[in-house]
């Protein structure tokens, strides 16, 4: 048990290298931030941004099926894949053609057991836009402070087969257009499914609200304020999903 316990330990702590520092990523106007929390152990939660050579920013997010070790077996599969992708094609690089790869690389190392969810966005500062593809994955969430309630959040949707279904997926683009203070949230489905001890689902509602709510403030600011609400919200009960969250803010 002692010596399961040691591999499980060494498991998360080469996981944890695996996702980007919880230190805000400064890029241009952009400051990026997240928070990953697996539900055991290991997760099956990933996400990472970087530069890309351009001046572009890329961040992706995924959700492998399940959660332990098999399901972060599969994380590093897809790490290991947009890492390659990211590398060989520079500034030629598309969301469209990021996923189709990263869907291969999940269709072959998981061989159907594991899939995976995942939304490739790529922010373009001088443009002003960001452009995506989804598999399968929640929709992101476009905050506009200053709007009026009920049009301040945005859905940024797109649709896609999730990594890993079918070998021979591929998948389209949509490009949103940003203004200065604009908001930008990529979750995995844990926030809004995991349950409080009365076994009720914090639910897209509250997420929204706990957004809104620290809207104004900067993206480190924001993440505690949205994770201390939800940690309220959760109680000591044990959480049954992993949960990641990514903030970005647009200083215009």
């Amino acid at each position: 048990k002692a010596s399961m316990e040691r591999e499980l330990a060494l498991a998360r702590s080469v996981q944890q290298g695996m996702l980007p520092p919880p230190a805000v990523v400064e890029h241009g106007r952009f400051r990026v931030v997240g928070h990953c929390e697996p539900a055991s152990s290991c997760g099956g939660d990933w996400w990472t941004v970087h530069d890309l050579p351009d001046g572009r920013l890329l961040v992706v997010i995924g959700d492998v099926t399940g959660h332990g070790v098999p399901s972060a077996m599969i994380t590093a599969a897809a790490k290991a894949a947009c890492d390659v992708v990211r590398t060989t094609e520079g500034n030629k690089l598309t969301v469209t053609n990021l996923l189709e790869v990263l869907n291969r690389a999940i269709y072959e190392s998981a061989k159907r057991k594991f899939v995976m969810t995942c939304f490739a966005s790529i922010i373009d500062g001088k443009a002003r836009t960001i452009t995506y593809a989804n598999a399968g994955h929640n929709f992101p969430y476009l905050f506009r402070s200053g709007a009026p309630e009920g049009s301040d959040f945005q859905v940024l949707m797109s649709r896609g087969n999730r990594l890993g279904d079918l070998e021979e997926s591929t998948y389209s683009e949509k490009v949103n257009q940003l203004q200065p203070g604009d908001v930008i949230v990529w979750y995995t489905d844990g926030i809004v499914e995991c349950e409080n001890e009365r076994g009720e689902e914090f639910g897209e509602k509250r997420f929204r609200a706990s957004v809104r709510r620290a809207g104004d403030l900067d993206p480190v600011a924001m993440r505690e304020s949205v994770v201390s609400g939800a940690s309220q919200f959760f109680g000591q009960r044990q959480r049954k999903d992993d949960i990641t969250m990514v903030f970005a803010k647009f200083a215009g």
